[in-house]
């Protein structure tokens, strides 16, 4: 049975490690890839880029339905009425929530990876039916980010 478990590169996959090593798993029957992303293929660029500019009209959007709320429900007390408070608060939510967005992409920072700092780790444990289990919830046990399970056939038969 092969076991396959993909992580992150942390102290958590290093113990993994030494966990399968410990309970009886040969070093001969692990095998740990590292995946890389391919920095000059140019198609990625524009699906992350797409993605912070839809984060940050989702957070604006967010952010002017509930000023708008809350200008609705204070506007039946103040002089113009519900629909023009609410209009304008709308306006004024949707400014702060992306200036919010603008904020926190500047702080959490658009810093591009590392070229030596590698993504994801794939996992691939050989092990006996029996142990598969267990080698399955000591993966999950370290955040793991999916875990697999491959049941080897006796002979390979391609479909006609």
């Amino acid at each position: 049975m092969l076991v396959i478990g993909s992580f992150q590169i942390t102290t958590e996959l290093e113990q993994v490690l030494a966990l399968l090593e410990n309970t009886g798993i040969g070093r001969d029957r692990i095998m740990a890839v590292p995946m890389d992303i391919d920095e000059t293929n140019d198609a990625l660029e524009p699906i992350q880029s797409r993605d912070r500019r839809a984060g940050g009209f989702e957070m604006a959007m967010a952010c002017a339905t509930a000023f708008a709320v809350i200008g609705t429900s204070r506007g039946f007390i103040w002089a113009w009425g519900p629909i023009i408070w609410g209009i304008l608060s709308a306006i004024i939510g949707f400014g702060f929530g992306l200036l919010l967005h603008i904020a926190i992409t500047m702080i959490k920072g658009g810093r591009p990876r590392k070229p030596g700092q590698l993504p994801e780790v794939t996992l691939l444990v050989r092990c006996q039916p029996e142990s598969v289990e267990a080698v399955r919830r000591l993966l999950w046990q370290h955040q793991a980010l999916s875990v697999g399970v491959v049941h080897q056939r006796e002979k390979f038969q391609p479909s006609s």
